[in-house]
């Protein structure tokens, strides 16, 4: 699948993408949370790299951490937005490098089901 199909694909599924996970009773978003919550604090920054519809950082952010976010897909990041809980969110390739944040900016980087459409 091209990665233009795999953004379109993203895109169309975004709005039904957080009933889909709860339906296939997926908690990998509740586990990431739960085994990084001990080393997070109120105020700190967490980039979460593809955050699709927000399921992986809603979590941080309901215990003060200030999120940011990037996707490919215009859709997914529409969904997030209606969240109103990412401080920000870009559009961006995730394969160009570098992300446009300067180093050090971030106090923790998550990142939650993506990385198996990189090949």
């Amino acid at each position: 699948m091209e990665k233009v199909d795999r953004i379109s694909a993203h895109d169309e599924e975004a709005a039904q993408y957080d009933q889909q996970v709860s339906e296939y009773n997926s908690y990998v978003h509740d586990a990431l949370f739960g085994m990084s919550f001990e080393y997070v604090n109120p105020h700190e920054c967490l980039l979460d790299i593809a955050i699709g519809t927000g399921l992986a950082s809603l979590p941080f952010a309901k215990v003060g951490l200030e999120v940011f976010g990037c996707d490919g897909s215009t859709g997914m990041l529409k969904v997030c937005e209606s969240k109103a809980f990412a401080k920000e969110l870009k559009v961006l390739d995730l394969k160009e490098m570098p992300l446009p944040y300067s180093d050090s900016f971030f106090n923790h980087v998550i990142s939650c089901g993506v990385f198996h459409f990189f090949w």
